[in-house]
């Protein structure tokens, strides 16, 4: 039975190692989307899912892998509760959430770094399920940047936080972030006969067409497609 003080937990805390599989299935199916998407992701049915949940039934050792697999949790946090499932890092068996590394590019010393390859200290919480799910991406392909300009607004407005994916540097349409002589731009880019060219949302900015790359490779640098936008509402 749960505690006074246990109901008064928010949803994403995580439980105990003294509650139930019952409750960290639970726990699991909601940082995953809910139970319906858990359910798809092992291949039950939602109605056998409940009964794991509500302790009517206990999973299979197969099912209980599934279930750890589809919520990035360990197998042995999940059957037990011994280890800590949030704000472990991302890795083989690892955690619920993933820490990403953050960018502020609005600074010219975030810009020099991300040019270098340097880490930044900064990092920000993200579902490892979720980025794996529904992104469909490794977290360690994943940057995220403080956009510095308002040139894509109101697709990406100054200061939004953008999470680039590093995996995909293909000259394809769609938002890229990528250099041109170590300075950043973030464009939407459109593939034409000529080229390609960098174009923008806002009324009035000007496109231009990327250089070629075949007599100086380094005037050019593709950091990666831009797959998820934060903003203040």
């Amino acid at each position: 039975m749960i505690s006074q003080t246990d109901a008064k937990r928010t949803e994403f805390e995580t439980p105990e190692a003294n509650q139930s599989l019952g409750e960290r299935i639970s726990y699991v199916a909601t940082h995953l989307g809910g139970r319906a998407t858990l359910a798809k992701a092992v291949d039950i049915s939602e109605s056998q899912l409940y009964r794991y949940i509500s302790g009517e039934s206990t999973p299979r050792i197969e099912t209980a892998v599934a279930i750890a697999r589809a919520g990035s949790v360990g197998l042995e946090w999940l059957a037990t509760g011994a280890t800590s499932a949030v704000d472990a890092e991302a890795g083989p068996g690892g955690a619920l959430h993933a820490r990403i590394p953050l960018y502020d590019l609005t600074l010219p010393d975030a810009q020099q770094a991300l040019v270098a390859g340097r880490a930044t200290h900064e990092t920000l919480g993200f579902p490892a399920a979720w980025l794996r799910t529904f992104l469909g991406i490794s977290p360690d392909q994943l940057i995220l940047a403080i956009t510095p300009s308002d040139s894509m607004e109101p697709t990406v407005r100054r200061g939004d936080i953008v999470m680039i994916n590093q995996s995909d540097r293909k000259f394809a349409d769609g938002v890229h972030a990528f250099l041109i002589e170590n300075r950043l731009f973030i464009k939407r880019l459109q593939l034409r006969p000529d080229g390609v060219w960098a174009t923008s949302e806002k009324t009035g900015q000007p496109e231009f067409r990327l250089p070629s790359t075949d007599n100086d490779p380094a005037s050019l640098r593709l950091i990666g497609r831009v797959v998820w936008v934060g903003h203040r509402l």
